[in-house]
């Protein structure tokens, strides 16, 4: 039969400095033209859904598989991340998600 790919749940892996945040995610196999990112109150949400489909014609008739994947992410992010400061960039199957510390005034 044909390549069909299955996803797997990429692994997230954060750095910080104190008042920077970032997030590196591989995203082997996902389109930045599907990837989706929301912000519930401080969960940042990342999903994506895809469906692939092989045909293999035989002399018998046609078999055809479909395969659909979704993928969907919750990541706590800190309390004190300013939301205007999200930045994502999805490049060389690596999703980069960078955040700061909201300014305090005391």
């Amino acid at each position: 039969m044909g390549k069909l790919r299955s996803l797997t749940m990429p692994s997230v892996d954060n750095t910080g400095n104190g008042t920077d945040f970032g997030l590196s995610i591989p995203m082997p196999g996902f389109d930045k033209d599907n990837v989706k990112m929301e912000l519930q109150g401080n969960t940042l949400i990342i999903s994506d859904g895809k469906e692939q489909s092989c045909e293999v014609k035989k002399s018998y008739g046609v078999h055809r598989a479909f395969v659909r994947t979704t993928f969907r992410r919750n990541l706590d992010l800190p309390r004190d991340v300013d939301p205007k400061s999200i930045h994502a960039t999805l490049k060389n199957r690596l999703l980069q998600v960078r955040f700061s510390k909201r300014e305090t005034m005391y």
